[in-house]
């Protein structure tokens, strides 16, 4: 579930459009409350972890996106990165390298094996995601026609730390 401390931050993304990727729920005027609902049960339904980004604007640590993952065993695989419009190209860019490599540096319960943080990118969202390779938390490891029915998508993940 969102955490109630999150809650205002997401609540002002939706009122500023950033949730109508996530679900045709949040394309619909909702209450706060009505709000609050539809994305605890959107998160329970699809049986995600909710994550919160945060950084400094403007000399105040902000929320400045957040994502939705499926979680299972070691394997964190992203169902929506959702970047609050207050976020700049950079912050967005360092959030989420810094995910990764926090990630990647995780140890899954007993065992000595890694998180590893699977991407599948639509082919306009590759140069985003070819630039975090860069910074070596990341590779490609193929393309599929699949997930996306007879759209090309990239996969990436996470090295190992």
């Amino acid at each position: 579930m969102a955490t109630e401390e999150h809650l205002p931050y997401y609540w002002a993304a939706y009122k500023l459009g950033c949730f109508e990727i996530v679900d045709d729920v949040f394309k619909q005027a909702l209450s706060q409350e009505e709000f609050a609902e539809a994305l605890n049960s959107f998160i329970a339904i699809n049986h995600l972890t909710p994550y919160t980004f945060f950084a400094e604007v403007s000399g105040k640590i902000r929320a400045v996106g957040c994502g939705f993952f499926w979680v299972r065993g070691r394997i964190f695989q992203t169902e929506n990165l959702i970047w609050f419009k207050w976020a700049s190209k950079r912050i967005i860019l360092e959030s989420y390298v810094n995910f990764i490599s926090k990630m990647r540096k995780l140890v899954y319960a007993d065992t000595d094996k890694t998180y590893v943080i699977l991407e599948y990118a639509r082919e306009k969202d590759r140069p985003y995601f070819d630039h975090v390779c860069k910074y070596g938390v990341m590779h490609r490891v193929g393309t599929s026609y699949e997930i996306y029915h007879n759209e090309k998508c990239c996969i990436y993940e996470s090295v190992g730390k």
